[in-house]
């Protein structure tokens, strides 16, 4: 099961479905932007739900296998996307993302370098004391990988085992 959070275009939607997720979940905050997704998208594994990801996530039953948010938004308040994922970026909304795992689970977050370096190194701080105060070791459970332009965060609660990480 997949949960993707304001998709922002078919990537992680056509990623998961290529990677054989039965069940693919939509959260789009912005309603006219869910009425052009939703009528692009018609597939029977995805359910698309127009709503706040943070009330979602607060009343949220389903664990998700994979959690998405941010392919290509901004991670700052000033970016182009708006709050981009400046909203999930202290320690009790990535709580709430984290519980939303299943065992197992992974919460994917991508954005845009920028320069100085500044809401990449603070999420990857928030991040751990999430985790710490979630009793997961941030050492095992967090992964960062960067290009020229991304940064990619992965955090895993359970702990990433050595065949995950060898490339």
């Amino acid at each position: 099961k997949v949960l993707i959070i304001n998709p922002e275009g078919s990537l992680g939607l056509q990623i998961s479905a290529g990677s054989g997720a039965e069940k693919i979940t939509i959260i789009e905050s912005n309603p006219e932007v869910f009425k052009i997704i939703s009528k692009r998208i018609s597939r029977p594994e995805v359910k698309m739900i127009q709503a706040d990801p943070l009330v979602f996530l607060k009343s949220a039953t389903s664990r998700f296998d994979l959690i998405m948010i941010g392919q290509g938004t901004g991670w700052g308040p000033g970016s182009e996307s708006g709050l981009g994922i400046a909203r999930f970026m202290d320690i009790r909304s990535l709580k709430r993302l984290i519980k939303t795992l299943g065992p197992g689970g992974v919460l994917a977050m991508a954005g845009p370098l920028m320069n100085p370096p500044r809401a990449s190194l603070k999420l990857i701080v928030t991040a751990g004391k999430a985790l710490q105060e979630l009793k997961q070791d941030p050492a095992r459970s967090l992964i960062v990988a960067r290009d020229w332009s991304a940064a990619l965060l992965l955090i895993k609660p359970a702990g990433f085992d050595r065949t995950e990480i060898r490339g």
